[in-house]
């Protein structure tokens, strides 16, 4: 009962917990034309270094996702759509502790625009003597390849024409008018949607 005292003395450390694995991960778009690839790039903060990242892909209509790649160190990540649709995209971070974070995005993919079919076929001369022959390039841009050519050609006093050649993926053409007179010529170009596009030139042919 003397009231002695003894102490015993600690010392207690005390840390910020982990901060929670989060997915940061990118894409270089969300809007693409088609035949265009999709960059990914996995990211993360938290969690327990290192981490590792894949990636999956599906039609938005589909409920299963094809595998873009599996866990890999290696961030960067590319697909190329093969659809002009909507694709849904995710990517998965995984942490040294095992911890899995996904991160989902929605690209939509469409069909690259084309220009108006437009026939830029061309003639050898618009001036020839009777016998000579006349030299037809079909040519052809925008719409959608590949092309095929067609020509035609009658005396300009004639409504109807006589065909020189039917539709071919061959351009060039020839014909040789048979009198000294002025002729039409016509080249119609029509591409792969069956889209066609006329082009007319007039020829003198002198004696």
């Amino acid at each position: 009962k003397a009231g002695t005292v003894k102490n015993k003395d600690f010392t207690v450390k005390v840390t910020k917990a982990a901060a929670a694995l989060s997915n940061t991960s990118t894409l270089s778009a969300t809007s693409i034309t088609l035949g265009s690839k999709i960059t990914i790039t996995g990211k993360a903060t938290g969690g327990t270094t290192p981490y590792q990242y894949a990636a999956y892909y599906k039609k938005s209509t589909s409920t299963s996702y094809t595998k873009i790649r599996d866990y890999s160190t290696t961030a960067t990540m590319t697909v190329t759509p093969a659809s002009a649709t909507t694709y849904d995209v995710r990517v998965k971070v995984k942490d040294k502790a095992g911890t899995v974070k996904n991160k989902d995005f929605t690209v939509k993919v469409t069909k690259a625009a084309t220009t108006a079919l437009k026939n830029t076929s061309t003639i050898s001369a618009t001036s020839i003597k009777k016998g000579a022959t006349l030299t037809i390039t079909g040519k052809a841009s925008g719409g959608t390849t590949p092309y095929q050519y067609s020509a035609y050609y009658k005396q300009s006093t004639s409504t109807e024409y006589t065909k020189i050649c039917a539709y071919s993926t061959t351009a060039k053409m020839t014909v040789t008018p048979a009198s000294a007179t002025t002729y039409d010529i016509r080249v119609k170009v029509k591409d792969a949607s069956v889209t066609i596009a006329t082009k007319d030139f007039t020829v003198k042919v002198t004696a």
